[in-house]
């Protein structure tokens, strides 16, 4: 038993809190697993910032309770967002995809289309239902 311990390094598998339902980490070849409680649920990391080279996920929430999120479809069909954006246009990827500029009577759709530009206006007079 020790107060504190002052070491350079520490080799093991898995490291727990004092009580059997704390929160555990274990170090496969892969990287670092947390869980909680004495089973296999994954449990949460708590920090103010990460600084990573990549992030793999379903979907991202805002911070803190009702606050828009971003859902990562299957199969590359894009993404959902909900909570709403504000932008003033958004455009394809490549130079050649559509865009979309927002407007104060809709949106306006512009497209490359055999090296002329096409544009068609979206006017909403009113709106009678959400979109899905």
């Amino acid at each position: 038993h020790a107060d504190k311990a002052d070491l350079n390094g520490i080799n093991t598998e898995w490291v727990q809190g004092r009580s059997a339902d704390d929160g555990w980490i274990s170090f496969p070849k892969e990287g670092l697993n947390v869980r909680k409680g004495a089973g296999q649920t994954w449990g949460t990391v708590f920090a103010d910032k990460a600084d990573v080279n990549s992030v793999t996920t379903s979907q991202v929430n805002g911070a803190g309770e009702g606050r828009g999120y971003i859902q990562f479809l299957e199969q590359d069909k894009g993404v959902r967002i909900f909570g709403g954006v504000s932008a003033g246009w958004i455009r394809g990827l490549n130079d050649d995809e559509a865009w979309i500029r927002f407007n104060n009577k809709g949106i306006w759709v512009l497209k490359n289309q055999n090296g002329e530009r096409a544009s068609a206006n979206v006017d909403c007079a009113t709106v009678n239902e959400r979109p899905t």
